[in-house]
């Protein structure tokens, strides 16, 4: 499905760039809580932050240390990936989760 939920938790310059780029991909953001797959923009991972209707997170974030990118993983499917990424390396991680 090309329906995504969006979520700018810490508004970065970066995130209207990405927004654009998964829109020309195909993808139809939702800026409202969506059932499936929810991308999260934020300075770092945080439980605290995972919609209980996401089955699936993309954290876009600043930082992370490795426990705190464990955590939010245990608690939903997912990727991690750092605002310094190519944004192809959302693309391939949004194709990845799609296609479990």
């Amino acid at each position: 499905m090309n329906l995504i939920g969006w979520r700018v938790i810490h508004p970065v310059p970066l995130a209207e760039r990405l927004r654009a780029s998964i829109e020309a991909w195909g993808f139809t953001l939702q800026e409202r809580p969506a059932t499936g797959l929810q991308i999260l923009v934020a300075d770092r991972p945080d439980p605290r932050l995972i919609p209980p209707e996401a089955t699936e997170i993309l954290w876009w974030v600043h930082e992370g240390t490795p426990e705190e990118v464990s955590d939010v993983l245990a608690r939903r499917e997912g990727w991690v990936l750092r605002q310094e990424s190519p944004l192809e390396a959302v693309r391939e991680a949004i194709l990845h989760l799609q296609q479990r």
